[in-house]
């Protein structure tokens, strides 16, 4: 079993139900660089992105140092990228 998006503050509680494998989340440089630094741990790997939120941010500058962390052996997934379509095009949630 693997929970694709995990709060690591209940990992041991995830281990014990059976969880082997956690993906953790990236919502920007910094916090990929968290995500990264978390999966030293036996079983935790990350999906790497810039949250849609901070795309008018400077945030939105750093893409290629994101591509430079997608590199990393753990980075399994691109997340935070906008693709859910949980907003519609004027901004409310749909």
């Amino acid at each position: 079993m693997i929970d694709t998006h995990a709060h690591l503050d209940a990992l041991e509680r995830a281990r014990a139900v059976g969880v082997g494998r956690v993906i953790t989340i990236g919502t920007g440089i910094d916090s990929c660089r968290r995500a990264l630094d978390l999966t030293a741990h036996h079983g935790v790997y990350a999906s790497l992105g810039i949250d849609p939120h901070q795309a008018a941010t400077a945030e939105a500058a750093r893409v290629p140092e994101l591509r430079g962390l997608l590199v990393h052996s753990k980075a399994v997934a691109v997340g935070e990228a906008g693709l859910d379509y949980h907003y519609g095009a004027d901004g409310d949630r749909l």
